[in-house]
């Protein structure tokens, strides 16, 4: 039983290690139904400024955008985006001394990864919002009854 224990515990860590920041954001929201939550959180990385990117204008226009701002964006994927019907996908970029260093797309419906379909954003009819890190703190609203999934709103 003692040796049980500490092997478990080691399988939990690896677990929670290979998720990405939005996927723990939403196993807290499932367990523990926070009524906001800071971003930062959920990070094991350097970075001090998030954009979150509407996909439907990110192939279209986006990474100029960035690099008007002389944010390096070599490591980004410009085949991101899209239209995803009723549920809007999301792009969402951290940004540390004006480097991408690390991004997360929110797939659009019937990628084969359900639980991205649990979370989105809201942006307030925007098409993108960038948030410094000391301020990436969203409210969160539950949706639906049958099929649940939340809704993250920057609080400004």
């Amino acid at each position: 039983m003692k040796k049980i224990i500490p092997l478990l515990l080691m399988c939990l860590f690896l677990t929670s290690c290979n998720k990405t920041p939005l996927e723990k954001a939403l196993n807290d929201i499932k367990e523990n139904n926070p009524k906001t939550i800071t971003l930062s959180d959920y990070t094991d990385f350097k970075w001090d400024e998030v954009w979150i990117i509407d996909a439907d204008i990110w192939s279209k226009s986006f990474p100029l955008i960035m690099e008007q701002k002389n944010i390096d964006v070599k490591e980004l994927d410009y085949s991101l985006g899209g239209t995803c019907g009723e549920l809007s996908s999301y792009i969402i970029i951290y940004v540390y001394n004006k480097k991408t260093v690390y991004y997360e797309p929110l797939p659009c419906r019937g990628k084969g990864i359900d639980w991205y379909f649990s979370l989105t954003f809201n942006l307030f009819d925007r098409e993108f919002i960038v948030i410094l890190k000391n301020q990436a703190i969203f409210n969160v609203k539950k949706y639906g009854t049958t099929s649940i999934y939340y809704k993250l709103e920057p609080i400004y």
